[in-house]
């Protein structure tokens, strides 16, 4: 059962595990991303953590940009693409990096991304639900 819409994220930890691999002749060093969830509104589980399997070696600690923390989601950004995480620290999807994150949705069920001249607004799959002219001061431009 899926409690990520009932679950208010209050931080996320991302850790880079690393483990060696062996060849003939060969020796390599592969990350998987373990995300660690903590939770303001769930006093019967209070943390979860998982290893994000489907990203293993995909990225290394440096390419670790940072976390954007929404109401019932997490966006863990690489330099390359962003990873969106669920409540219950479940992969949900991948997106293109962006420009720079600036705010969220109202409900906190989304976030905004400066690109340029445009403020897009992305769900939880990373799809873009709106996207509209900046100021060029950077302000919001009304909506029409």
């Amino acid at each position: 059962m899926d409690h990520s819409m009932d679950s208010t994220i209050e931080s996320v930890d991302i850790r880079m595990s690393r483990i060696g691999v062996r060849s003939p002749g060969q020796q390599q060093t592969i990350y998987i991303p373990e995300i660690i969830i903590t939770y303001t509104a769930r006093p019967q589980l209070r943390q979860k953590r998982n290893y994000l399997m489907n990203l293993t070696g995909r990225f290394k600690p440096a390419d670790l940009v940072g976390v954007v923390i929404c109401k019932h989601f997490a966006v863990i950004q690489f330099r390359t693409e962003w990873e969106l995480v669920s409540a219950t620290a479940e992969w949900l999807a991948s997106m293109p990096a962006r420009g720079q994150v600036v705010g969220f949705a109202p409900g906190g069920d989304g976030f905004v991304v400066r690109e340029g001249h445009w403020l897009s607004t992305y769900d939880r799959m990373g799809q873009c639900t709106s996207r509209r002219p900046a100021e060029t001061d950077g302000t919001v431009a009304p909506p029409r």
